[in-house]
């Protein structure tokens, strides 16, 4: 069985989490893609999404801290939003 290393395809900051989730997404458009165009896989797209990371074709993104937490307050004013619009509709019947 073909075992890249771990630590070739992360640069030293992202988790194997994020490993992991990137992997199965280029995986994902790689079925995709061969499947749309009718032409049937010779390889595993897993072991072609593997090798794609491993060749650093691809690398990946991480968020941080700052921009996950501005997401959370872009969410929780869009949720209030949405509060008041009921709250004006069962003002209205």
């Amino acid at each position: 069985m073909y075992k890249p290393s771990i630590d070739d395809m992360l640069a030293g900051k992202q988790s194997r989490y994020s490993l992991v989730i990137a992997v199965a997404k280029r995986a994902r458009e790689i079925s995709d893609d061969y499947k749309q165009k009718g032409v049937l896989l010779d390889e595993k797209p897993v072991l072609m999404a593997v090798e794609d990371f491993k060749d650093h074709k691809y690398e990946i993104l991480e968020k941080d801290d700052e921009e996950i937490e501005a997401e959370e307050e872009n969410e929780e004013d869009s949720d209030d939003t949405f509060e008041a619009l009921n709250d004006s509709e069962s003002d209205n019947d």
